[in-house]
């Protein structure tokens, strides 16, 4: 792979459009009109090595970026019993009932319910075929 096609991956990696990181791969290309950067951004997007790149990019982001349930709960942890220490008790249960939502021992419940509480009004509506009704002959 080229430094000029790596710096375009590079580019569209970062979230740069393909023009945008075409333009910046190949400075030259600032001067061109628009339509021909986009048609060879978009060339050089489909090519293999670039599109290899771009996913081997993407996959080392989101390993850097990922985020587990267990580190989260590992994370709760850690501030509960901070808060504990800190006697800081509300904090501590705040803590504890995010933990227990995030491994889904709780659930969020709404109840929906129509004008002053009451029930929901449902209206039945019937279908008729708009076209060709009025053609339409019953008797056979």
């Amino acid at each position: 792979m080229t430094p000029k096609r790596e710096e375009f991956a590079v580019g569209l990696a970062e979230g740069l459009s393909q023009s945008a990181a075409y333009r910046r791969a190949f400075p030259r290309s600032k001067a061109w009109v628009d339509a021909t950067v986009w048609r060879k951004a978009s060339l050089l997007a489909q090519n293999g090595d670039v599109r290899a790149r771009l996913a081997e990019l993407q996959a080392k982001a989101a390993a850097a970026n990922e985020f587990t349930i267990a580190e989260h709960l590992r994370t709760l942890v850690a501030l509960r019993e901070e808060a504990r220490r800190d006697s800081q008790f509300a904090a501590a249960i705040k803590a504890e009932e995010l933990r227990g939502k995030c491994a889904g021992f709780y659930t969020e419940k709404t109840e929906i319910t129509g004008h002053g509480g009451g029930p929901i009004a449902v209206q039945r509506i019937e279908l008729v075929p708009m076209i060709g009704a009025a053609d339409v002959d019953s008797s056979g």
